[in-house]
């Protein structure tokens, strides 16, 4: 019988790459117990999730690219700091970042140097919606 998990990765030989997050785990032998580990701590999914109608849905909804996933948390912080007149370090303090890391635990916030060289980018487009 083929383990649940195979769902939630590509297997690459001696590697598996996660369809959620895209990264990779060893799987030396077949072994599952380090992707079952990575599902269970990293997305909080187990195998009885497996039957629920909610999960199943949420597992075929389109998954976007880390980049993406990037640029928009990036636009939307700032549009957050445009819109609350709030200063960029925010993505520095302590209850935010761990918002973030609750929300999303691999998600890497963007740093004030990055947010102040997108700042230009997005602010135009805030103005223009």
């Amino acid at each position: 019988m083929v383990s649940w998990v195979w769902k939630h990765f590509e297997k690459f030989g001696e590697i598996a790459k996660c369809k959620h997050c895209l990264k990779k785990v060893k799987c030396r032998g077949g072994s599952t117990s380090g992707l079952v580990r990575h599902l269970k701590f990293i997305h909080h999914l187990c195998e009885k999730q497996e039957h629920d109608s909610n999960f199943q849905y949420l597992l075929q909804t389109k998954q976007i690219s880390d980049s993406e996933k990037t640029e928009k948390v990036e636009k939307l912080i700032i549009e957050m700091i445009a819109q609350k007149h709030l200063p960029l370090n925010i993505v520095e303090c302590e209850s935010f970042i761990n918002l973030i890391k609750l929300l999303d635990p691999v998600f890497k916030l963007p740093t004030v140097k990055t947010l102040k060289l997108k700042v230009n980018q997005f602010i135009p487009n805030i103005k223009s919606e």
